[in-house]
């Protein structure tokens, strides 16, 4: 699951272009677009949004694989919303919800689902522990280092598996910038386990070649 803080974070992006890499290196990748208020995944594969996941938690007779819309690129499929419901939380909390992501699983070796905002909505707090783990996307200069940290917390609370933080949008150069992440490394760091000797490992690329 791939989610974020604010509206503004480049969540969808990042999670398109995570399933655009996943799928060149050949494995086959479902993206479910479950944002069923502000939905763009079909924008950015430029897909018609009809038939989608608001059809699969509604109608009983609903058919998954007419409605896996492939994209350009190979192995790659993508869910849309479909149209947009009046209930979207109460949808993506189902038993149907979880039911459907364990068919895309059958049909793909990897499903990534675009959610709303945490701070937003509840329904990606809801979803985060029927997935195998999240992935939380901040923007240096948009994103709020209180909004992060919320954000960590809540989905600590329900026992989420939190994968770690990717770093969007951001260059690496100059002092400015390494200030800038070295404060939300550290700030968030403890809900990882990690100090200040790991702050140059791992955490440092998770930010390379997921950029909106």
């Amino acid at each position: 699951m791939v989610t974020s803080p604010t509206p503004r974070d480049g969540k969808s992006t990042v999670a398109a272009n995570l399933g655009v890499v996943l799928a060149q290196g050949q494995f086959r990748v479902s993206i479910l677009d479950a944002d069923l208020r502000r939905p763009y995944q079909h924008k950015i594969f430029d897909l018609p949004n009809r038939n989608g996941l608001t059809d699969a938690l509604i109608h009983p007779d609903f058919n998954l694989n007419g409605s896996l819309k492939p994209t350009k690129v190979e192995n790659l499929s993508v869910l849309t919303t479909g149209d947009l419901p009046p209930n979207p939380a109460e949808l993506i909390g189902s038993d149907k919800m979880l039911s459907l992501i364990r068919s895309l699983r059958q049909h793909t070796d990897i499903v990534i689902i675009d959610t709303p905002p945490v701070m937003a909505v509840t329904d990606p707090v809801a979803l985060s522990t029927r997935v195998d783990g999240v992935i939380v996307i901040v923007r240096p200069g948009v994103t709020k280092l209180a909004a992060l940290l919320h954000t960590i917390e809540q989905l600590r609370q329900v026992g989420a598996n939190i994968l770690g933080v990717v770093l969007n949008d951001a260059e690496n150069k100059g002092s400015r910038y390494g200030q800038y992440y070295r404060g939300y490394y550290y700030q968030y760091g403890s809900y990882y386990g990690a100090s200040k000797d790991d702050s140059n490992g791992d955490h440092h690329s998770q930010r390379n070649g997921l950029s909106a």
